[in-house]
């Protein structure tokens, strides 16, 4: 009989479990069928409910930063940036390296990037990370 009651028991959370992930699925809003008008929506409450101006907005473009607390100024005395990418074999990592020399001049300082001789050699990751 005990067998039957914890069978039961058993059966009865399981059913409670599927029902619950079941009502916790369902969407809370309609889906959108118009996906750009959707975006335009959203986009426009988002403007309407912009904080007024010198509060902080959740996101803002390079620009709009710019404009709230005027350019970047350049570094007042010399900095050198050490930067470790995989390799600079493969030329994902060369356009990182690119981006990095980039930045650095648009700031000011100088950036030192370097790499293994290949993605493998996790030793000499390895020892560009503790020199």
């Amino acid at each position: 009989m005990k067998l039957n009651k914890m069978h039961w028991f058993f059966n009865l959370v399981l059913v409670l479990a599927m029902a619950i992930s079941v009502i916790g699925c369902q969407p809370q809003t309609p889906v959108a069928t118009d996906a750009p008008a959707a975006a335009e929506e959203e986009e426009a409450t988002v403007e309407e409910a912009a904080p007024a101006t010198g509060e902080v907005q959740d996101v803002m473009s390079l620009d709009d930063l710019n404009a709230a607390l005027g350019p970047m100024e350049k570094a007042s005395k010399e900095y050198v940036i050490g930067a470790i990418v995989k390799t600079l074999v493969n030329e994902h990592w060369q356009q990182v390296k690119a981006g990095y020399e980039a930045a650095a001049a648009d700031l000011g300082v100088k950036v030192e990037v370097v790499g293994a001789d290949s993605e493998a050699d996790l030793q000499q990751q390895l020892d560009f990370a503790e020199t």
